[in-house]
């Protein structure tokens, strides 16, 4: 299969997946640490690989493995599965909860081109004309200047033709000032007095890059983070080629929210509806994953989410669970390698609320023990791992990730940078096979090869255009952050 023709298919998903598999073979020793303690391996806690229920949502936790080989990378893997269960006969409100929702609107000079206005001024009125006297509406937009020209609005039938007029009447102009439309776009919905109980969500709608006001995507996360205390969430789509997509997924990580890339504007209907009704469907709110683990243990990733210390634990907040949805979350933990021990990993708690109560879990105890090898105990090591764990984890969470920095090296044209990281991957991945054959992963290597070659004749031949690079470049990413997460 031709470089062009993986630009449009998911076919690459599955070919640069394959990359990621076997990365665990790859030896680093780590930093000294003090001395740990030699104690017995015990059994399990009856927690892991255990489905545990509280408040009508499911939740376990299963482990890569238990044992790890001294000098080795001592990465162990978490996933983390969470469910909402179909029972919802016992949730109190079963029609659609009232919301107030926000869209924030890039309409820069970009904006015009291919229709790009035109389209968010029609799917903005699609909106409305779906909405009722219980919802709320509210529209910001930013160019070089930030306006408000709907203000948290009722929705009704006698209101109707006003607001669609404020919204066919917005034109292009201007820079992009993304920052602070995104915080007038916060302060709307945060102020916004006279009801309550109501869903709230923010959507950020632009096509280009943020060049002025705020501009580093640091702290533009942070000011998508301001809506995580204020229980809504902030959602981004990014329309067109020439979007910053580490931005935008960015500010949906921070805002607890979803990504989209839309290179054809016209889906933008569907994305922003898609949004609206999906901010009343939530199930279990503010979902929080608690790492209290033993010293020296590091939490390296967990799915590409924000990772914030709070005192000795490590906190990650994935956002809502909807009705019928299941999350699953992978955390990679690095333990120290350069000492003999076995000893208690430390536990893992999964809280959420519904309805107002709060439920927590301990989807891992304190009586789990991880323990570090010497090179002649090899065998031990690989008969503690739990191989569909440790298969899932390379093939969504880290797969992703490599996707995702596989579109940097593409996004700036780095094409000789991402042809060594194919050669590195794919001696890792010849290690691995030589470690545990399979067909699988045999039938990998000969798609990598494909790939690899086919890589090679593209560049050479100079067919991949400008365009092209930018599609693929975002294509990974958005996939790559898709399989961090088992969309």
């Amino acid at each position: 299969m031709k470089l062009k023709q993986l630009i449009y298919s998911k076919k690459l998903a599955q070919i640069i997946g394959v990359f990621m598999l076997t990365c665990f073979l790859a030896y680093g020793v780590v930093g000294q640490v003090s001395a740990r303690k030699i104690m017995p391996t015990t059994a399990g806690s009856q927690q892991v690989g255990t489905w545990q229920y509280a408040g009508l949502v499911r939740s376990k936790a299963n482990l890569s493995q238990t044992k790890v080989l001294q000098g080795s990378d001592g990465q162990v893997y978490v996933q983390i599965g969470i469910e909402a269960l179909d029972d919802v006969s016992h949730i109190k409100s079963k029609m659609r909860t009232p919301t107030d929702f926000v869209v924030v609107l890039d309409r820069s000079g970009s904006m015009e081109s291919s229709g790009k206005i035109d389209y968010a001024r029609q799917a903005i009125v699609s909106l409305l004309k779906q909405l009722d006297a219980s919802d709320r509406f509210a529209l910001v937009t930013f160019d070089s200047i930030v306006e408000t020209p709907i203000g948290m609005t009722t929705v009704t039938s006698e209101n109707l033709t006003t607001l669609i007029t404020k919204v066919q009447s917005i034109s292009t102009r201007g820079s992009t000032d993304l920052g602070s439309g995104l915080e007038q776009g916060i302060h709307v919905l945060k102020n916004a007095v006279g009801k309550k109980n109501q869903a709230k969500r923010i959507i950020l709608v632009s096509d280009g890059q943020a060049n002025v006001g705020i501009t580093d995507t640091v702290s533009l996360s942070q000011i998508a983070a301001k809506a995580v205390p204020g229980e809504f969430v902030v959602s981004s789509i990014g329309v067109g080629l020439d979007f910053n997509e580490t931005l935008l997924a960015s500010l949906a990580d921070y805002g607890t929210g979803s990504y989209y890339f839309l290179e054809n504007p016209s889906k933008m209907e569907t994305v922003i509806a898609k949004e609206f009704y999906g901010a009343s469907d939530v199930f279990a709110k503010n979902l929080k994953i608690q790492f209290n683990l033993a010293s020296g243990i590091q939490v390296v990733d967990v799915s590409g989410y924000p990772v914030v210390n709070q005192g000795m634990s490590k906190i990650v907040k994935p956002g809502h669970l909807y009705r019928k949805q299941t999350k699953t979350i992978f955390a990679t933990l690095k333990v120290p390698t350069n000492n003999l021990y076995s000893e208690a990993l430390g536990n893992v708690i999964l809280s959420y609320e519904i309805e107002g109560k709060m439920h927590a879990v301990k989807l891992i105890d304190n009586d789990v023990t991880i323990a570090c090898l010497p090179i002649e105990k090899k065998k031990d090591v690989i008969a503690s791992i739990d191989k569909d764990t440790f298969g899932e984890a390379w093939a969504s969470n880290n797969y992703g990730q490599f996707m995702k920095d596989s579109a940097s090296y593409i996004r700036e044209g780095k094409y000789e940078e991402a042809k060594g990281n194919i050669k590195k991957f794919k001696e890792k991945l010849s290690g691995a096979y030589a470690a545990a054959p399979s067909k699988a992963i045999a039938d990998q290597m000969q798609e990598l090869d494909e790939f690899e070659g086919d890589m090679e004749t593209e560049l050479k031949a100079g067919s991949m255009s400008g365009a092209d690079q930018k599609r693929l470049s975002k294509q990974l990413h958005y996939e790559g952050g898709m399989k961090q997460r088992k969309k």
